[in-house]
């Protein structure tokens, strides 16, 4: 009998063009299927991370070399971690669940770059034990080429007192940082 395997995996380096194709192209000829997966440059560096499900082990360590030899020739450097899960299907339909009963909101903050920025706001999301889903920072040219700190968190959380203590302790570290921090609930989209 075969057992469905899982992998996270990262790859990271210098960006050109044609990566994700190749790397998806691997995938399929070993016929994997790309469950999730993240995509980024950061400061001129390629960025990929991806949830892959397998059929057997057998395919999964085929697909674990032919991904390292694709990386390798694409000069980058690759993290293959095996996922364990009881019943995946039921690790999702609940993960589903908990998304459906949580509302999503954007978190953007802007305001000249400084050390700290990232930390300040995170400790106030996480003490309001608030997951955050996603994160994009980036400095940016401001005007008169000063730079300019920019960064969109998006969290999950239910309604109620918790956005009413997010929203005022996100109120007081903008101040104390100088930045502006908004928060605004995100309408669902469905793909």
């Amino acid at each position: 009998m075969k057992k469905i395997q899982y992998a996270a995996v990262t790859l990271i380096g210098r960006d050109e063009p044609g990566i994700i194709a190749a790397v998806s192209r691997v995938m399929y000829v070993m016929n994997c299927n790309l469950e999730d997966a993240s995509m980024t440059r950061l400061d001129g560096q390629f960025v990929m991370v991806f949830i892959v499900k397998m059929d057997s082990q057998k395919t999964a360590d085929s697909a674990k070399q032919a991904l390292h030899d694709k990386a390798h020739q694409l000069k980058l450097d690759m993290h293959w971690s095996p996922i364990t899960y009881t019943t995946h299907e039921s690790s999702r339909k609940k993960n589903e669940a908990q998304r459906d009963n949580k509302g999503s909101y954007l978190i953007t903050v802007i305001g000249p770059d400084r050390t700290g920025i990232v930390y300040h706001i995170s400790k106030i999301i996480a003490q309001q034990e608030i997951n955050i889903t996603d994160m994009n920072c980036e400095v940016i040219k401001g005007s008169r080429n000063k730079p300019l700190y920019a960064m969109m968190i998006e969290v999950e959380l239910g309604h109620g007192p918790k956005i009413t203590r997010l929203s005022n302790g996100l109120k007081r570290a903008a101040e104390k940082l100088k930045v502006d921090c908004r928060l605004k609930c995100v309408e669902a989209v469905t793909m």
